[in-house]
This record gives structure tokens, sequence and C-alpha cells, in this order.
């Protein structure tokens, strides 16, 4: 940051100096972006499906399914989890979760003996849950066949990454599952999560007809407003009880104030929004925004315009202009004229032979660029093909299915070529050039 130095001689956090505790309020700062709950009020609706859904099971014994869809980050285990925890605040309604995720349980074996072991049935069967997985099965069924709604504790069956579940063998375990919790022998309650909204389309027909239907999804819009809001109340200190007001607490308060206002610093927010409406994204974003932060000069520490403008390049560069930095001249050249070659003919798919016409004939022209050979062009193309610059068209292998005409798509855009062209150290000026013109 510009105007946050870390100078050599730094107070110790006893001194009564101002500024001098700088350390422990950034790290407080770091702390409340992390901890503090994501918010939930664009899901109060959704909350109250899921909530209705849980407490027909835990409280009345109903058995019951339910799916949660939205993508990564927007909180669909906080709102499952809230849910949840308003049940465990009252005595009464004692239940048990048993948690599964797809990612980890990668078949219905590794599910059924992760099910058993938390509801800690093996502990009542000695070594049965080392049996084969029809045994296995057949004895979680007989469990929850021997409950029954009066004296079975409520059962909330909680499997993230649910669309995986469904690509395992015959789809066995959520077929049991469903059809139990269809079937009613002990209060129990399958919540599936998952990214995929197609998930239903996934199912087998036995399995999705003994599925509730119920889906809850997760569809949050928040406004600049109110992201703008959120920014403000993650980054203001609040001071702590019976300690006298910290003039660095006041200053940086104030200072955070100032950029709630400012205009490229609301530009920062809508742009962050725009690419990313999650609200872990913008929560990642400050993190880094105040492990950037060191200590100030002697008149104070504040937070600048300049400094989440800073944070927001570094933050936002792009991995794929990265990758084209790192190229040699020859790659990149083919990358330039596969970018013309897409240009001129409206993204049509291309092949070797059509962009090494188009490098040949800027060759030719040129005095700063040598023309290899036939085979070292054909390598620097394979090597953009790996790095996955270009995509082959599935069907598109060409005539005699040689690789020099496979079919292929462009995956970046211009201005991404063109921002790795102008940060590219000690490109041929005739290069540069040619990259800003489609007529060659």
């Amino acid at each position: 940051m510009k105007n946050l130095k870390t100078k050599p001689d730094l107070p110790s956090e006893n001194s009564d100096k101002p500024y001098s505790n700088f350390f422990s309020w950034r790290r407080k700062l770091k702390n409340q972006i992390l901890s503090s709950c994501l918010s939930s009020s664009h899901f109060e609706k959704e909350y109250e499906q899921l909530r209705y859904v849980l407490e027909r099971t835990i409280k009345y014994g109903e058995s019951d399914s339910a799916l949660i869809i939205g993508f990564k980050g927007v909180g669909k285990t906080l709102l499952l989890n809230s849910a949840l925890k308003s049940f465990k605040d009252t005595v009464e309604n004692d239940f048990i979760t048993v948690q599964l995720n797809g990612l980890v349980h990668m078949d219905d074996n590794l599910a059924l003996k992760e099910i058993i072991g938390q509801l800690h049935l093996d502990e009542l069967e000695g070594d049965r849950v080392a049996g084969s997985f029809s045994d296995n099965l057949l004895f979680l069924l007989h469990s929850l066949k021997t409950g029954d709604k009066e004296t079975s504790k409520p059962v909330i069956f909680i499997l993230d990454e649910f669309h995986l579940f469904c690509y395992h063998r015959n789809q066995t375990l959520l077929y049991n599952l469903f059809e139990a919790a269809q079937a009613s022998y002990a209060p129990i309650c399958v919540v599936g999560m998952t990214t995929r909204i197609d998930v239903t389309e996934l199912l087998e027909k036995r399995v999705k007809s003994r599925f509730s239907h119920r889906t809850i999804l997760l569809l949050p819009a928040p406004t600049d407003i109110e992201r703008m809001q959120l920014f403000k109340s993650l980054l203001c200190i609040e001071s702590e009880s019976g300690r006298r007001k910290d003039k660095f607490v006041q200053n940086w308060n104030s200072s955070v104030n100032n950029l709630c206002g400012n205009s490229e610093v609301k530009e920062v927010v809508e742009k962050l929004l725009f690419h990313d409406i999650s609200e872990k994204s913008f929560r990642s974003f400050l993190l880094y925004l105040v492990s950037q932060l060191s200590v100030s000069n002697t008149t104070g520490a504040s937070l600048t315009a300049e400094d989440v403008l800073e944070c927001y390049e570094n933050w936002s560069q792009d991995d794929k202009v990265s990758i084209l930095q790192g190229l040699s001249t020859l790659e990149l050249c083919l990358v330039i004229a596969i970018c013309h070659q897409m240009e001129l003919y409206d993204e049509v798919p291309f092949n070797f032979e059509m962009i090494l016409q188009r490098y040949l004939n800027f060759a030719r022209q040129s005095h700063s660029v040598k023309i290899g050979e036939r085979s070292v062009i054909l390598k620097a193309f394979e090597r953009i093909q790996a790095l996955e610059l270009i995509i082959p068209v599935s069907g598109m292998a060409g005539r005699s299915g040689l690789k020099e005409y496979q079919m292929y798509n462009f995956i970046l855009r211009k201005d991404q070529v063109q921002k790795a062209i102008q940060a590219y150290p000690g490109l041929q000026t005739d290069v540069i050039q040619w990259s800003k013109s489609s007529l060659d």
C-alpha cells in the first residue's frame, strides 16, 4: 500500500503512543471478517421453508426430504446450520445429525459405514460394520425399522455435494434413504445440498418417485447499497468495553466512513459484485485488503481509496493473462494469429494450417521474427493446446485424422491478449503493431 509503510522502529503494544497497537487491531479486523456470521437476510423465505421441513421431523416425527440448491459460497450450509441451531436451543427437541459429503464418501459402502459410525450402531453390534455392503445396508434398515415416532430420536441426514451421490452405482443409498423417509420407519429427514440446478434429472426413476420434490433455491440478489453496508460493517472497529477511546480506532472508522461515499471505491465494490455475488468472495477481498496494510507514518493510519484500488488491481489479476506472459515469442505470435483468425471469421473454429499461414504471412514481412521449421511451429501450437488456451472441437478431427487439421476454439478474449502483450517484457515492436491490426 502506498501510504502505509512499515517503520523500522515500531512502538511496543504497551506504549501510550497512538497507533502502537496497530497489529492487535489488524488481527481483530481479520477475525471480524472471518468469524462474523454471513448475511442471510436475502433468504428469510427459504429459511422458513427449510425450518418447516425440519420442524415436521424433529417436533412431530414426520419423515421428509428436501434439496437446497445454490452456487458455491451462497450460504447453503449457513442456512441449514442456522435452522438446525434454532431447534438445538430447545432441550425437548433432541435429534441426531448424520453428515456425508460426496467428495469424501465416493461410493455407497463408504457412506454406509460412515452412517453406522455416526449413529454409533457399531457399538451395539460389535464388528458388524465390517461386513459386506448388503449386510451393512440390511443392518441399517433394520435399525431404522425397529424405531417409531414415540421412542426414536429424529435423524437428519445431510448429504453435501448431493449430485455426486447420484453417480454411485444404482443409486442404492439414495433409494433406501428416500424409501425409509417415505415409509416412515422412524422420523428421518434427508437434506441434500448441491450446486446442480438440474440434479433431479440425475436421479433414477425409482429414486425420483420416492423423493418429496421439495427444492429450496438460493438465488441471492444483493444490491450495491447492501454490499457497501457490508463493506462498512466488516471494516469498522468497535472499541472494547471499559477501554478508553482509541485515537487509531476513531481515525480508522472515520476513513472507512469516508470511503463509503467515494465513487472509485463504489465502482470497485460494483465490479466485485458483478463478477461474483458470493459474500464469501467479497470477504476474501476485504481480508486481502486488511492483510496488505502496515504501520503508517507518524500522523496515523487510515484506509484510503488508493489502497482499495491497488488491492483490487492485484486481486483481479487474470490468470490467463499471466499464462500468456509466460509464453515464448513464437507461441505468443501464434496466439495473436489465432486472435486475428477468430476476429476476421466471426469465431469460426480453426486448425493449425490456418494459423500457420497467417503467422507465415506476418513473419515474411517482419525484420525481427525469424521463420522457424514447421515442426517447431507445430510444437509451439501443441503447447498452446496443452495450456488449454485452445480446445479441440469434438467431431471435427479434420481430413484423414491428421492433427494439423483438427479444429479448435479459442477461449481467450482479445482484451486479455492485448493486456498480456502490453506487459510482455522486450517484445518486438512489429509484433506489438501486428497484434493491434487484423488486416494482415
